[in-house]
């Protein structure tokens, strides 16, 4: 054994215990270990590990490293002891928490010393769900994914059934899995398929549609809708609104992803008619006056009234007296 190998013997290592089947067992979506969920979830564990101090007659006692019923972390603790963000640290915990492991919450904590930490975080393992999430049977068996988004996604990280890694068999083994990716390729074919006919008529609203962008999330949408069977209102929507509403003959249609996720077929068409309509009915009754008193000035011919000392004359029509200056040219 050379010297510096010797060094290792004498030099003292501290750190948190992180059994190897968690890397296994706690997994991404993209079948990755959890680095930072097992880095953070260690540390619970430590905390709640009561440690072991061999008294003088040679016993064993045991006792908690905190006071209290559970174990709470000031802010900023997992951050800055293992080089994280805060966001790392809370979508960790978030996952952890939504595997059953551990349970936390955020409270403002008062210290003997009456310091006051806002937003500390009271955290517990749950102590079933480690000692099972620490079994190697569990690793043969049905590998733990914390951010499970879709059926197929678990599928492909549990097996069928539960048994002993010591009685597997390498032949079975394979088999099962093959098995397992007939069945998710099968899941995958059947929600193509299922998309597929839910946008049997979005080509058809898409030739219609005046604006042509975004044409993948449009269909998406679609498919999420599942609005076939209305196919012939939204298309007989958008036939109206291209000739009669003001604002798409404007140029200000919606985007087709914006129409269909806000379901505007549903929309009143408003034609620049009724517009004008809206807009005369909240004119006041001296709007509507000077309006008209105006439409008749110009529809009939104004008698001049000259005023000799401002060289600016009056425009009558229909009895009543508009006050227009003349122009030198004598137009008004």
């Amino acid at each position: 054994m050379n010297g510096e190998i010797e060094g290792l013997i004498t030099q003292k290592f501290e750190g948190n215990l992180m059994p190897h089947i968690w890397y296994k067992n706690l997994r991404t979506s993209a079948g990755m270990a959890d680095i930072v969920a097992i880095t953070i979830l260690a540390d619970i564990v430590y905390w709640y590990r009561p440690r072991a101090i061999q008294e003088d007659d040679g016993t064993v006692t045991y006792h908690k490293r905190f006071k209290g019923l559970s174990k709470w972390f000031r802010p900023g603790y997992f951050s800055t002891k293992f080089g994280l963000t805060s966001r790392q640290v809370d979508d960790a915990l978030r996952r952890l928490k939504k595997q059953g492991i551990i349970k936390y919450k955020k409270e403002n904590v008062a210290t003997d010393d009456g310091s006051t930490y806002f937003g500390a975080m009271r955290v517990e393992p749950i102590i079933d769900k480690v000692l099972e999430i620490s079994s190697f049977e569990l690793c043969a068996n049905q590998q733990i994914s914390v951010e499970e988004n879709t059926d197929i996604r678990k599928s492909a990280h549990e097996y069928p059934e539960m048994r002993k890694r010591k009685n597997v068999n390498a032949q079975t083994d394979i088999r099962d899995i093959k098995e397992i990716t007939k069945e998710t390729s099968k899941e995958i074919n059947n929600m193509r398929k299922s998309c597929a006919t839910d946008t049997l008529r979005f080509d058809d609203f898409w030739s219609e549609y005046p604006i042509k962008k975004d044409k993948r999330r449009a269909r998406n949408i679609w498919a999420k809708k599942k609005i076939d069977d209305i196919a012939d209102d939204i298309i007989s929507h958008v036939k109206q609104a291209k000739l009669n509403d003001k604002g798409w003959l404007d140029g200000f249609a919606p985007h087709p992803s914006t129409y269909l996720n806000g379901e505007r077929w549903n929309d009143e068409i408003i034609s620049r008619e009724k517009e004008n309509a809206n807009s005369t009915r909240n004119l006041s009754t001296a709007d509507l006056y000077e309006q008209n008193l105006y439409a008749t000035a110009a529809a009939e011919p104004a008698k001049v009234i000259p005023n000799e000392k401002s060289r600016s004359g009056f425009c009558e029509a229909d009895q009543s007296v508009l006050d227009v200056q003349q122009t030198s040219d004598g137009g008004w």
